[in-house]
């Protein structure tokens, strides 16, 4: 959908599209728009972009910023 950060992270890793709204018409005109050359495309793209979006590497953000909350608490 096209909430904020989703559609960062789609556009600015170049992995997918964003839908205009939330609206079953707005997700069949964005399908409607997807090319195979697009398809690919966004393919090698989620491929390159896979290590710093996967799970692993977004929980040590958030682990970082509990370990900073604690530190803070017990100070």
């Amino acid at each position: 959908g096209p909430t904020p950060e989703m559609a960062a992270l789609a556009q600015g890793h170049g992995v997918g599209v964003v839908a205009a709204d939330f609206t079953a018409e707005a997700l069949g005109q964005a399908l409607d728009n997807l090319t195979p050359e697009a398809a690919r495309a966004f393919k090698a793209a989620s491929h390159a972009a896979a290590r710093e979006l996967s799970a692993e590497t977004q929980v040590e953000g958030w682990a970082r910023a509990v370990e900073a909350l604690v530190a803070k608490a017990r100070a």
